[in-house]
């Protein structure tokens, strides 16, 4: 039985797909007998359009990769600001006694406490500052990854339209680039519906 169901959910679903790519070619033969046939200028501005999207993508990059640079410099700051506080405290305990606090100087003990306070209040700081932008380096680099999909995906395209032959493939490729993610989300809900719907199996009788 589920030898059987599962061949007639696969002739359903591929029944789908043929139809969805004979609704594509029939778009793309439409556009381009409407379109008066003029291939040169559909091309050349889907062309600019595509570059002018390269080029954007590019300098959004660019952008970012600056500001990483920056933010990794900004953290090794932090980072150097907070350890020399380190070292200023660690100083400042090696003096403290407690002979010069009470009996020898305690003015100046009192002085470096204050200092060790201050050296504290600034190390934590620069802690603070130091995870906040690792956050943002992080962030960056997300930014960053989605920037170079996209900008693949344009190359890629620019690319397909570079070697593209008839003026009836330009309309396929571009019609697909179009309307494929909706092609695609019709056959997954058509998946779907058709395993709500599907015949149950009956029982065998003895």
């Amino acid at each position: 039985m589920l030898v059987k169901f599962l061949g007639w959910l696969l002739i359903r679903v591929l029944a789908g797909a043929l139809l969805v790519l004979l609704l594509l070619g029939a778009l793309s033969y439409w556009r381009y007998r409407h379109d008066g046939g003029d291939f040169v200028r559909q091309r050349s501005a889907r062309l600019a359009d595509l570059k002018s999207q390269e080029q954007q993508v590019q300098a959004s990059l660019e952008k970012v990769r600056k500001q990483r640079e920056e933010t990794s410099a900004e953290i090794d700051a932090e980072d150097a600001r907070a350890s020399q506080a380190d070292r200023v405290i660690a100083t400042l305990r090696d003096l403290a006694s407690t002979w010069d606090r009470y009996v020898g100087n305690p003015a100046q003990q009192k002085a470096n406490d204050e200092q060790m306070k201050r050296m504290e209040v600034l190390r934590d700081a620069a802690r603070k500052k130091q995870a906040d932008l690792k956050q943002d380096r992080t962030r960056l680099i997300w930014e960053r990854d989605g920037l170079e999909i996209s900008l693949q995906k344009v190359q890629d395209q620019l690319g397909s339209i570079d070697q593209e032959q008839s003026a009836l493939m330009f309309y396929l490729a571009d019609t697909w680039d179009r309307a494929g993610n909706g092609c695609i989300g019709f056959l997954i809900i058509l998946f779907f519906v058709l395993l709500m719907f599907a015949p149950r199996p009956r029982a065998e009788e003895d």
